[in-house]
């Protein structure tokens, strides 16, 4: 749904501002919120009067990391403290044991239209981000923009040196205004799958397909949650994805002709980053107990069912697999114990072992591929929000990195003609917008800017930034009078962090190690 004009909801004489995500007190003062307590009640309010089971909100509210139900119960304890909620008193939220959690209080639905125009984005700018912060009737927003981000063929000679940065060696395929990831070619050649405005995993945007290389995109999903993982059947009639059941909780994989205009059908219930490595057999991931994710084949009807590899930790969850050419071992994206991505991993196709890590040292790898010899993986690694590609001759050469300048790429896939790779290709930016009654200013116009923090008087804003090709975000503050921005703790890469309402403190979550 665009956040721009969806509904506002009103309960209890409270209002929740879906766009501005903000919870307005009865009073019309706004009430300080974490971004993830906002999405819990979000969820909550958006499904009033139903039964929702911690699994199910625990996987909306985060939907790329691993957490533990206390996490869950510390929103939960949060909201009811901003609603007002007193020891044993439940007028909003009723907590079902054993289950979840229920909405209980009347709920009405007020179209954005009825506050008035809600914040509009600029040029290059998105609806405001969910961590942006609230003080005293101000509002800021760090609007992201993914600036000409394009499918497009990256031509790479293996046999050649160096890295691939000559403008004259890329093709673009795509030419939408939005942006275009996680690009897939099709076995026949003809036909390009990606997804539209949204992200590589677990975004929000839609898949799209169409005619190489001139024809008109076709929206071949209408998926009302997180989609990922594009891929075609073997004959190139049909394009499998992943996709999150909100409703009940469940990762599956559907199914949806390159026709369009048909509506998509399940094909796998719990399977997700689906790929056919042969007429009806299947690599996929599934859940097997918790959060543990493993890497299994089967037919594509789960007959003939066989686990490949498990990661060794219970919370360990392998997203992403790849077969190689001659069958005999699987390149594998995985989350570790911290439900953060961290470095690939080669196993054996036969499970025998659990492999060995490979890939950059850094960062995290989000998607890797194999050159159609088998001689060369390759690896989409995102390291602190900068994405590019690697290389590696199998099993254990040398570690290359094969992209580099101001733009980014997210995900890679090799071409049958094994000189090319196809990628997204673009640059990221985001920019931090100030909001106040009727008027609204651009307080940044370079780098990547995320998670606002206004300060109670307005005079300071602290965010975090990272400007060029850095790979790490630092903790900057700008006095709103001179609009001068100043680097707090240049030499740290911080993830995340508060500052105290005196603004004497600040805590702060950073890279282990670093």
């Amino acid at each position: 749904m665009d956040e721009t004009s969806s509904p506002d909801y009103e309960f209890g004489g409270f209002r929740l501002d879906t766009t501005q995500q903000v919870l307005i007190a009865p009073g019309g003062e706004p009430l300080p919120l974490q971004s993830r307590a906002f999405a819990t009640l979000r969820y909550l309010v958006e499904r009033a009067g139903e039964i929702v089971d911690k699994s199910t909100l625990m996987a909306r509210v985060w939907p790329t990391t691993v957490v533990a139900e206390n996490n869950l119960n510390q929103c939960i304890l949060a909201l009811r403290k901003a609603l007002g909620e007193s020891a044993g008193e439940r007028r909003f939220i009723l907590t079902v044991p054993g289950r979840g959690f229920k909405f209980v209080a009347p709920v009405t639905v007020v179209p954005r239209e009825h506050f008035g125009p809600a914040l509009r984005p600029g040029a290059g700018a998105t609806a405001p981000n969910p961590a942006s912060r609230s003080r005293g009737g101000w509002r800021l927003a760090a609007g992201l923009a993914l600036t000409g981000v394009a499918a497009v063929l990256l031509w790479h000679w293996l046999g050649r040196h160096g890295a691939v940065t000559d403008p004259a060696e890329y093709v673009q395929l795509t030419d939408v205004t939005d942006g275009a990831v996680a690009p897939v070619l099709s076995p026949d050649g003809r036909l390009l799958a990606f997804i539209r405005n949204g992200g590589p995993f677990m975004g929000r945007g839609q898949v799209w397909a169409k005619v190489l290389p001139g024809g008109e995109p076709v929206k071949l999903t209408e998926s009302p949650g997180p989609l990922w993982a594009p891929a075609f059947t073997p004959d190139s009639a049909n394009v499998v994805y992943s996709a999150i059941d909100l409703e009940h909780g469940s990762w599956d994989t559907w199914t949806v002709p390159v026709s369009g205009g048909v509506a998509a059908t399940r094909l796998l219930p719990n399977a997700q980053a689906l790929t056919y490595i042969g007429p009806h057999q299947v690599l996929y991931s599934e859940f097997q107990r918790g959060v543990h994710l493993a890497v299994v084949t089967a037919r594509d009807d789960r007959s003939a069912h066989r686990q490949v590899y498990a990661p060794a930790h219970e919370r360990g969850m392998a997203h992403f697999s790849y077969l190689s050419p001659d069958r005999k071992w699987i390149l594998v994206a995985e989350m570790g114990s911290t439900g953060r991505f961290g470095r690939c991993r080669v196993a054996p196709f036969d499970g025998r072992t659990a492999g060995f890590e490979v890939g950059p040292q850094t960062g995290a790898c989000l998607n890797a591929a194999w050159s159609p010899d088998g001689r060369w993986m390759y690896f989409s690694d995102d390291a602190l929000g900068v994405s590019h590609l690697w290389r590696q001759r199998f099993p254990d050469g040398p570690v290359e990195r094969i992209t580099f300048g101001p733009t980014e790429e997210q995900t890679v896939f090799p071409m049958p003609d094994g000189h090319s790779l196809l990628t997204a290709i673009g640059l990221t930016q985001t920019t931090l917008w100030f909001h106040k009654g009727d008027t609204e200013r651009i307080l940044t116009t370079e780098g990547r800017v995320f998670s606002p923090w206004l300060s109670a008087d307005a005079r300071h804003v602290y965010f975090l930034m990272a400007r060029g090709d850095a790979m790490a975000y630092s903790l900057s503050r700008m006095d709103m009078a001179s609009g001068r921005p100043e680097a707090l703790l240049p030499d740290i890469k911080v993830l995340e962090f508060d500052i105290s309402p005196d603004e004497r403190q600040v805590v702060f979550t950073t890279v282990q190690g670093d």
